[in-house]
């Protein structure tokens, strides 16, 4: 398994997907650490014109210290003197990423203690009206007792999502809050917890006590999970919060009989185990390589290995037999391209690397000239369009329907519902 000081180094790879890839897997990680803002800004700086997405989006996910908030700052006012030229700093260096909007959200989200003691010079420095009240929250936020705290949280986790229920950005803020008082309000989540039913109070409580890290909550939400073994969206907030709280116990339980669980039920599983970088995560993966029949599962264990950083000459012996011969379900990825940037990230040679890229391109030429036909296709507003779809080759096995908070069958790594669902959908109109 790849170490995380490894991970680190290869945040300056020459190889952009390499750096997206070790960047990713340490900010997903349930212990990003020893990694911190500062070894991407180090990245940031080698890679100036060539940092996004895989650097510049990382900024809030790392910890940071006074170094380099300075360094944001200092950047910050640079961004705003271009702005006031009428230049604009993400043309100049190529950038497909707002870089102004992206550090004020960094300093936005700063630890608690940080805002507090930055809070004047972020204050005179941060322009985006959202960011300017994201901060006063924080602000309000850190000054309240345990108390305090939980009123907040029980006023709008009994509301639901009506409508009235906060943003992430106010949940997410409250429940760093709340960690500041993980054994107080730790307590008080748990209990709730418990005896909470089916609704979008038990969702929030989810949340909660994974960002309280209590590891005694890791019973209860197996528990939850087990129980729960559908598609329903409780799976992705369980899935976070046992990442979060990194207890590997949870490894066995999750990995014992998951062939006969749910599609839904082994994505957020193997989500898990590709998030703690534990030895047992690995240990359960390579287990469930070498026995399970079932399709999904192997692509979970597949997963997994190469998001862990598999060093296994037997495991990667059988990953590019199954990418090889095509036994790898396309809906979880494209293991091709997965294997290419985990053998560079091992520093090895891959036989098959040549002969896959030029297979991807193809593949990726294809789904864009698609994509082309079928926006040639679009009619314009007020007419119908009568014309036939293109003929498109399809293979007679049935896949399983793509939940929204399923990894996109396109490979990008992302849930479907950011990434593919539009387009699926606008295809489905056509």
């Amino acid at each position: 398994m790849l170490s995380n000081d490894r991970l680190i180094e290869l945040f300056t790879h020459p190889d952009r997907a390499v750096r997206t890839k070790a960047a990713r897997v340490l900010a997903d990680a349930h212990d990003p650490s020893p990694a911190t803002a500062g070894d991407i800004i180090k990245a940031i700086e080698r890679f100036p014109d060539r940092a996004y997405p895989c650097l510049w989006s990382r900024l809030p996910d790392f910890k940071h210290d006074d170094a380099s908030i300075q360094w944001l700052l200092h950047r910050l006012h640079e961004e705003l003197r271009l702005d006031e030229k009428g230049i604009d700093s993400d043309d100049l260096l190529d950038r497909d990423i707002n870089v102004r909007a992206t550090l004020e959200q960094t300093l936005a989200s700063l630890d608690f203690d940080q805002l507090r003691r930055h809070r004047h010079a972020i204050a005179a420095s941060v322009t985006f009206p959202e960011f300017s009240a994201r901060i006063d929250r924080r602000l309000s936020l850190a000054d309240h007792d345990a108390e305090t705290l939980w009123q907040v949280f029980n006023t709008w986790a009994n509301k639901g999502h009506d409508g009235k229920s906060p943003d992430d950005g106010e949940r997410l803020d409250a429940y760093q809050a709340m960690a500041r008082h993980a054994d107080v309000l730790g307590d008080r989540a748990l209990t709730a917890l418990a005896s909470s039913s089916k609704d979008w109070r038990e969702w929030h409580l989810i949340e909660a006590a994974g960002w309280m890290r209590r590891r005694d909550a890791t019973p209860l939400l197996l528990r939850i999970m087990l129980e729960d073994d559908d598609d329903s969206d409780i799976g992705e907030p369980l899935m976070d919060a046992m990442s979060r709280i990194g207890d590997p116990t949870v490894i066995p339980a999750l990995t014992e009989g998951i062939d006969d669980r749910s599609h839904g039920f082994k994505l957020y599983a193997g989500e898990v185990l590709e998030r703690l970088r534990h030895p047992e995560s690995e240990v359960a993966a390579l287990r469930l390589l070498n026995t399970s029949e079932d399709p999904d599962t192997i692509a979970v264990a597949a997963r997994a290995l190469v998001e862990l950083g598999t060093a296994d000459d037997h495991a990667l012996g059988m990953l590019r037999e199954f990418a090889s011969e095509e036994k790898f379900d396309s809906t979880w990825g494209d293991l091709r391209e997965e294997l290419i940037i985990l053998y560079q990230m091992l520093d090895r040679e891959l036989p098959e690397a040549m002969r896959w890229r030029r297979a991807i391109a193809a593949d990726r030429l294809a789904r864009r000239s698609l994509r082309d036909r079928l926006e040639r296709m679009r009619p314009a507003p007020g007419e119908v369009n009568d014309r036939p779809l293109p003929l498109i080759e399809t293979s007679q096995r049935e896949q399983p329907k793509i939940g929204r908070n399923d990894k996109c069958p396109c490979g990008s790594g992302k849930k479907y519902k950011a990434c593919c669902l539009n387009v699926h959908q606008v295809v489905d109109r056509v």
